[in-house]
């Protein structure tokens, strides 16, 4: 596990830099801070403090890691993590290697999908790259023909590390996806996210950074479900910044949510409620009629 600290020169983050963050991003910076009085802090620490998903949580680090805000220290002194590395090294190897024959030799769809895993990366398969891939098979139960797609999705989007493969196709296995037709579904929901992700990357300026399974459901949701415009979305993030003075998805979302309910789907229904605002129903009013009153007897 990775221990990381803050850098020397946190006084000297550009303003415009944490306006780009997100809330969680945000967040885990003002935790990440507080934990550095202990010198060090990893994931697992401020995803217990924000009650968040940690997938989410290494992904913000990651994010001011990739700005120098915060920087990956060694757990151990280095001279007990190379020793530490070299057993485990050695350890790995042995174990590894027994296994992997064995699998190989008694399965042979196993040995087809190594061959085909490698062809598709591009590069010969570590132990570890093997070890993560009998893991999706034996203990999570996922299907060869599966776990393929499943990695030449992840080369196509270019996120082929190990680690990467491992947390998709964890959650994949553990959400039912363990057909070849579930996995294209899944592969064209994940496609179509990245899209809508660009289009809002451009309205808001972001760049270089994944969105967090928030901004990933509720900006789906403006475009995919709500069928919102480029144009409207632009609106709503204009309306923020000039309010807040930054993007802040909750208060987005709250705008978006409003027009939602007012069934305003373009720039030119806006402008239209802005011109005529709704008309408060008359309110019924008692009758003074006294021709009416005149025609009864409420005494006969």
């Amino acid at each position: 596990m990775n221990y990381y600290s803050i850098d020397k020169n946190i006084q000297d983050i550009d303003i415009n830099v944490i306006r780009l963050s997100c809330s969680i991003q945000l967040k885990v910076l003002l935790v990440a801070i507080k934990e550095n009085f202990k010198e060090k802090f990893n994931s697992e620490q401020i995803s217990a403090e924000l009650k968040k998903d940690i997938a989410d949580v290494e992904e913000a680090i990651d994010f001011w890691v990739n700005l120098k805000i915060i920087k990956i220290i060694n757990k151990l002194s280095k001279k007990n993590s190379k020793l530490n590395i070299k057993k485990d090294e050695k350890n790995s190897k042995k174990i590894s290697k027994d296994y992997i024959s064995k699998r190989i030799k008694s399965d042979e769809e196993i040995n087809y999908l190594l061959n085909a895993i490698e062809t598709a990366v591009g590069r010969p398969l570590s132990g570890t790259d093997i070890s993560v891939i009998l893991n999706l098979k034996d203990g999570e139960g996922m299907p060869c023909n599966v776990i393929l797609m499943l990695i030449r999705y992840c080369v196509q989007i270019g996120k082929a590390a190990t680690r990467y493969i491992e947390k998709v196709g964890i959650d994949w296995a553990r959400n039912g996806i363990d057909t070849v037709e579930l996995a294209e579904k899944k592969i064209q929901l994940l496609n179509n996210s990245r899209k809508i992700w660009k289009k809002f990357e451009k309205i808001a300026g972001i760049s270089d950074r994944a969105p967090t399974k928030k901004e990933e459901e509720t900006i789906f949701r403006w475009f995919n479900e709500w069928n919102f415009s480029e144009s409207m979305i632009t609106e709503a993030y204009e309306r923020c910044v000039n309010k807040k003075g930054a993007y802040i998805l909750s208060y987005m979302d709250g705008i978006v949510k409003k027009w939602h309910t007012q069934n305003i789907k373009k720039l030119s229904d806006l402008n239209n409620s802005k011109k005529n605002p709704n008309k408060k129903k008359d309110i019924d009013r008692p009758s003074y009629d006294l021709e009416k009153y005149e025609s009864f007897n409420i005494f006969e």
